[in-house]
């Protein structure tokens, strides 16, 4: 069995399956907090969510970040959609929404 040592066993990451499989760094989706993407034949946009809590927190009770993230296919209607966030949204920029 072959091991990557390139990042330590708790390192977070979003992983979509497929035909070929991608993995995004939780530490690299936190500079981009949205990415699109094409995994095989599928249009996606990822957001990332850093302030959320993990579940997982240490002896003295206090409250660490690991964050969150959540995809979806960027094809709405027949039409492709590139997202981007600003300070304080995230918007489509084809139709001006957010």
């Amino acid at each position: 069995m072959w091991i990557d040592d390139h990042l330590v066993a708790t390192s977070r990451v979003l992983t979509i399956d497929g035909e070929n499989p991608v993995a995004y760094l939780f530490s690299f989706l936190d500079q981009s907090l949205v990415i699109n993407d094409k995994v095989g034949d599928e249009d996606i946009v990822a957001f990332f969510n850093n302030g959320t809590f993990s579940a997982f927190n240490d002896r003295s009770d206090s409250h660490q970040t690991s964050g969150s993230v959540t995809v979806f296919s960027r094809l709405v209607d027949d039409q492709l959609l590139t997202f981007e966030a600003s300070d304080s949204s995230i918007t489509d920029i084809e139709t001006g929404s957010y």
